[in-house]
């Protein structure tokens, strides 16, 4: 049986984010077994990231990733490390340029520039690795801040396959990115989580108790509406 682990948050190591320490912690639960990395995130720390690809990639068991909602920015570098990477149709996945702000003289914006290309060319790299795609040709969709569909990270050689589409669990953020796609924002709550679920497996039972476990804030709002609605009808 495969171990879920589940990253629905940014990247990083900020309180609220998904760290490298927290997927050292889910690998080690998998025992050396099969994992599935359920992937929704807006990306986050580059070097996070990229320790979250090398920790995958050194897992001995086999790593499935489902995007289940979207992998952008960095996060789409945590996907690329699965042996198996499902985009489905409705999910979204985006590679940029990586980039940070900085204030100073001259020489601390050439020396951020310097830092900033070399980053480019290791995520390049593993873009390519993935894809066969010449890093000439990644470099310039990177630039472009290119967004692809399920179908289009498959057609591109990014993902292996697509599924149907699933019940997206979050929207994005499009004020964060210069190309994001004007799509109608779906607001995640604690019914349209545990569908979500559903639709990936579980029982209703069971998706009930894992949204509870993964989304406090959801499972407490419901409760107030819950019995907001039973004062209501009693009042009556």
């Amino acid at each position: 049986m495969s171990h879920e682990i589940s990253i629905y948050q940014d990247i990083g190591s900020q309180p609220g984010e998904y760290s490298p320490d927290m997927l050292r912690r889910e690998l080690a639960r998998a025992a050396g077994g099969p994992v599935t990395v359920r992937l929704n995130s807006q990306g986050g720390n580059v070097v996070d990231g990229v320790a979250m690809f090398n920790l995958l990639r050194q897992h001995p068991g086999n790593v499935t990733c489902c995007v289940d909602g979207m992998a952008l920015s960095i996060a789409s570098i945590v996907a690329m490390a699965a042996d198996e990477l499902i985009v489905p149709e409705n999910a979204w996945m985006m590679i940029h340029n990586p980039h940070n702000e900085v204030a100073g003289d001259g020489d601390d914006l050439r020396q951020m520039a310097s830092l900033l290309d070399g980053m480019r060319d290791q995520l390049a790299g593993i873009y390519a690795t993935r894809s066969r795609k010449p890093i000439g040709e990644v470099c310039r969709l990177m630039s472009a801040e290119t967004w692809m569909t399920g179908r289009q990270a498959v057609e591109a050689g990014f993902a292996d396959r697509t599924s149907a589409p699933l019940a997206v669990a979050a929207s994005i953020d499009i004020r964060r990115w210069r190309n994001a796609p004007r799509q109608s924002k779906q607001v995640l709550t604690f019914e349209t989580a545990v569908a979500f679920k559903v639709q990936t497996g579980l029982s209703r039972t069971k998706a009930v108790r894992a949204v509870t476990i993964e989304h406090p804030d959801l499972h407490a709002a419901y409760i107030r509406e819950v019995n907001a609605a039973h004062r209501a009808a009693r009042a009556r």
